[in-house]
């Protein structure tokens, strides 16, 4: 059953200052500690990623001889999605990993199998 919470407001504030201002008595906090952002994470493992994604798809653009701008727009072209060429930097140093669109988007591009990309037991043929 939901209840109406309104915010405690002293005589020295009003909400958002630091002063004067407290939570309302049984409202949750959204901190780092709270129970909502913990139980989102709650019994989930970290997802397993392909240790080579990053080297492949450099391979990938470095065989078709494009600039990471140029790769970027093709990306772009086929997903949808708005990709520059600092997302594929990224994605080549693996400090981001791409959506399944976009790595789907690079094997095609590549003429390569989506599971030569992410299978780190298989090598590219470029």
């Amino acid at each position: 059953m939901a209840r109406d919470i309104k915010p405690q407001i002293s005589q020295h504030g009003r909400p958002g200052d630091s002063e004067g201002w407290r939570r309302p008595k049984g409202a949750a906090g959204f901190g780092f500690g709270s129970a909502l952002y913990l139980s989102a994470y709650m019994g989930h493992a970290p997802r397993n990623k392909p240790k080579r994604l990053g080297e492949k798809l450099l391979q990938i653009r470095e065989a078709l001889g494009l600039s990471q701008k140029e790769m970027a727009k093709r990306l772009a072209k086929r997903t949808g999605f708005k990709i520059t060429n600092t997302h594929v930097s990224h994605y080549e140093r693996d400090s981001a990993e791409p959506f399944l669109e976009t790595t789907l988007a690079y094997a095609r591009i590549g003429k390569v199998t989506f599971e030569q990309i992410v299978d780190d037991d298989l090598d590219l043929p470029l």
